[in-house]
């Protein structure tokens, strides 16, 4: 919580996390069905000859057949969530939320959220994922194996282990938190740095200033990018979850059963830990850096106003 700002009311922040947890999930599930479907999958082996009909017709009068474009469902998935991501968050429809458990202990760690945020938030989420997932079996045609399939908790890949998986996604969850809640103070440093720069080339009367062109169009892409790079990296091993509210609400609203906790509640929450502590220490050595005092401690800060009356 940045000083000089008034913490949101119980109700806000459960709203928020709620409505923007359950928006999301839907969301991704939605893009997650729609990849998957054989009737998408038609389309885009179709797609050369549906682009360009008369060279695809000289072809076929040659007995030349162009060859079938063969892409993989997960692989369409992600090509359709990094846009997605792009306008959630160039529209601000998250709301401020964190929508993730993990990223919401992480935040508390790095002593951006408080506790009783944090509190507020966890049940919150868990709540919005599991809408999501109500909503979207009462919607996916029953019994069907691509809604059992994509519906399903998350599970370790055919050969790995528990243990393997568990440390996947401890993995993960702490490189998706130090990763999402260092980007913000990483770009506003190079705008600095930009602005910085531009500034003396001008003072310089230098006509060719650095364009902050590349840095404001990665600035909306970082993020997804990230989490993309980092679903496909652990897919193949965990099918990274990283989400303890999301593997919950797969296993309650599909009546699954429990997923494995040790490896999609406990790793990740432990995860988050480790990458909210990379946070706090690289935000505390930015702040000695810079001959700034560390934040003071909850504690610290009621002793200072109990002084002061």
């Amino acid at each position: 919580m940045a000083p000089g700002v008034d913490p949101p009311t119980a109700r806000v922040v459960l709203a928020r996390e709620c409505a923007a947890s359950a928006l999301w999930t839907a969301a991704v599930l939605g893009i997650l069905g729609a990849t998957h479907a054989e009737s998408v999958a038609a389309v885009v082996a179709a797609a050369p000859s549906a682009a360009l009909p008369r060279v695809a017709a000289a072809a076929a009068a040659v007995g030349v057949r162009p060859p079938a474009v063969a892409v993989p469902p997960f692989g369409l998935f992600l090509s359709a969530l990094l846009p997605l991501m792009m306008v959630w968050e160039g529209l601000g429809l998250g709301l401020g939320a964190q929508l993730n458990p993990a990223i919401s202990v992480a935040a508390t760690v790095a002593g951006q959220l408080s506790l009783r945020e944090l509190a507020l938030a966890l049940p919150a989420q868990l709540v919005g994922h599991t809408l999501a997932v109500a909503a979207a079996w009462a919607v996916a045609p029953a019994r069907s194996p691509l809604t059992t399939g994509l519906l399903a908790p998350p599970a370790p890949a055919a050969g790995v282990s528990a243990t393997a998986a568990a440390a996947a996604e401890a993995a993960l969850t702490a490189a998706l938190c130090a990763g999402l809640l260092l980007l913000p103070r990483l770009l506003g440093a190079a705008a600095a740095s930009a602005a910085a720069a531009g500034a003396a080339a001008t003072a310089a009367s230098v006509t060719s200033a650095p364009p902050a062109t590349g840095l404001r169009l990665l600035a909306p892409a970082a993020a997804p990018a990230l989490v993309v790079a980092l679903i496909s990296s652990g897919a193949g091993v965990s099918g990274a979850s990283m989400n303890p509210a999301m593997a919950l609400a797969l296993a309650a609203a599909g009546g699954g059963g429990l997923p494995r906790l040790g490896v999609y509640v406990a790793a990740p929450l432990v995860g988050a830990l480790a990458g909210g502590g990379v946070v706090r220490a690289v935000s505390a050595r930015a702040g000695e850096g810079k001959g700034e005092a560390p934040p003071p401690t909850a504690a610290a800060a009621k002793k200072a106003e109990g002084k002061s009356e």
